[in-house]
């Protein structure tokens, strides 16, 4: 995917520190300076992420947006996923229709760049990787499609009857896949939000992940 302008979310964690504060939340008020903090430290570096050990060729970006008008992008080394996993089963088989149903947030909110796909498809070409690479990606509950726009039109478009064969990845298990520091940051940043707002708005334990614990700080 094409990289989109990256965007901002100071004004969304402004907006989520104001409601850790109805909740006389201290400590969740005070992480949340820290992200703030963390967020534009790392936005002016370039460096890479700590865990990651790729050299990045061939990787996916996605936009995640937010009720104030901000978006943040995210980058995944697509290749590295694949060899990461290539040793391991990880394929399953499913219908069309329900890969539509499932990948369905992710296929609307890429429309343009799938019509753009479909009318350039017009047979069935070798690939690099068999299956469709996918991810559920835990902070925002959200279904995505890293990999395979092109081999999805194909089963669209000539084998509509046949079972498509994908990976499905939990994005916890690639965050090593993330090639840049402040990517990984936003990872992270929007992991602890949505634990937060789970912790408070079903009583879920909260599990929020640890800047350092993937060497990673404002010095």
């Amino acid at each position: 995917k094409i990289r989109k302008g990256e965007g901002n979310m100071i004004k969304y964690l402004d907006l989520f520190e104001k409601d850790m504060k109805k909740h006389n939340a201290d400590y969740f008020v005070e992480q949340i300076q820290l992200y703030k903090n963390m967020y534009t430290h790392y936005k002016n570096t370039s460096c890479p992420s700590p865990i990651y050990t790729g050299i990045l060729n061939h990787g996916d970006t996605h936009c995640f947006y937010f009720p104030t008008n901000e978006n943040v992008n995210l980058t995944w080394d697509v290749d590295l996923i694949y060899k990461k996993f290539l040793k391991f089963n990880t394929t399953r088989y499913i219908s069309l229709k329900d890969f539509e149903k499932i990948f369905s947030s992710d296929l609307k909110e890429s429309q343009e760049e799938i019509k753009r796909i479909y009318n350039s498809v017009k047979n069935i070409f070798p690939h690099t990787y068999n299956n469709i690479l996918t991810i559920f990606f835990k902070p925002m509950h959200k279904n995505l499609i890293l990999d395979g726009r092109h081999r999805y039109i194909e089963f669209k478009k000539f084998k509509k009857n046949q079972l498509i064969n994908f990976s499905y990845l939990n994005s916890e298990d690639i965050m090593d896949c993330i090639p840049t520091a402040f990517d990984l940051v936003k990872y992270i940043i929007l992991n602890n939000l949505s634990e937060m707002k789970s912790f408070y708005d079903q009583k879920k334990n909260i599990e929020t992940m640890n800047f350092e614990f993937y060497g990673l700080s404002l010095f």
